[in-house]
């Protein structure tokens, strides 16, 4: 096979195969990235206690022990949901943080193949003249 039938079968699978590939990859990382975090369960309990932490309703007849029972489990939730809220804020920043890399290689795979060439032309040109 000649060399420039060889480039023009790597050309034809960077631009269609080779793309879609990689595309396949980076939504498998972004599913790695949600699952590691188990977004889909932070946001389904976002309201529940904090490790189910809570305490037992006493009869409405002893007021205190009542009280402090509301305001025990209320403070159970607004851990939970503090906690979770940073979790699910460090997943979305990961999340972001991997689609801002991931629209980078995107660009760098579609253009490397035509830069390389032409910077190196380029620099023999330079250095040439």
């Amino acid at each position: 096979m000649t060399t420039v039938a060889l480039m023009g079968r790597y050309i034809l699978w960077h631009y269609t195969r080779g793309t879609l590939d990689a595309l396949r990859l980076s939504h498998t990382f972004l599913k790695f990235i949600a699952h590691s975090f188990s977004l889909s369960t932070l946001l389904t309990t976002f309201f529940q206690p904090w490790k189910k932490e809570r305490e037992a309703y006493p009869s409405i007849v002893e007021p205190i022990r009542f009280l402090e029972a509301v305001v025990v489990n209320l403070l159970m939730r607004i851990v939970g949901m503090v906690s979770r809220s940073f979790l699910i804020a460090v997943c979305l920043l990961l999340t972001l943080g991997a689609i801002s890399l991931l629209v980078i290689a995107l660009i760098l795979w579609l253009t490397l193949p035509i830069l390389t060439p032409a910077l190196a032309l380029m620099g023999f040109i330079l250095m040439f003249s």
